[in-house]
């Protein structure tokens, strides 16, 4: 697990956006909140779902806060992407005292065989 204390979109392009080996992203975390609030959303249509779909580095799993819109679903607008994210039916457990916030699974999905 890889926590930046940064600005996640130029931290995001710098570890999965870049012609070399590094290995494909498998969950991220997303959530529309910030310490002091972040210039674009982490949810639906913001930069980071933008990034990820043109470099090709759609995570395999979402886990996104309950106040944030998840990743488009295949061929949803605006992106008409046969690649997208679909609820998995798992809710985190929000009886943490730490952490009052319930998220969802969601899952990379395609309509391409």
């Amino acid at each position: 697990m890889l926590f930046v204390g940064g600005v996640g979109f130029v931290t995001f392009d710098m570890l999965y956006c870049q012609d070399d080996d590094t290995a494909a992203l498998f969950l991220a975390v997303i959530q529309d909140h910030g310490f002091g609030g972040n210039r674009n959303r982490f949810g639906w249509g913001g930069i980071l779902e933008r990034l990820a779909r043109e470099c090709d580095g759609l995570p395999k799993w979402l886990l996104v806060g309950e106040n944030t819109d998840p990743w488009a679903e295949p061929w949803a607008a605006p992106w008409r992407d046969p690649r997208g994210c679909r609820d998995a039916g798992a809710e985190t457990d929000s009886d943490d005292e730490h952490c009052s916030i319930p998220r969802r699974f969601y899952k990379q999905f395609t309509d391409i065989d």
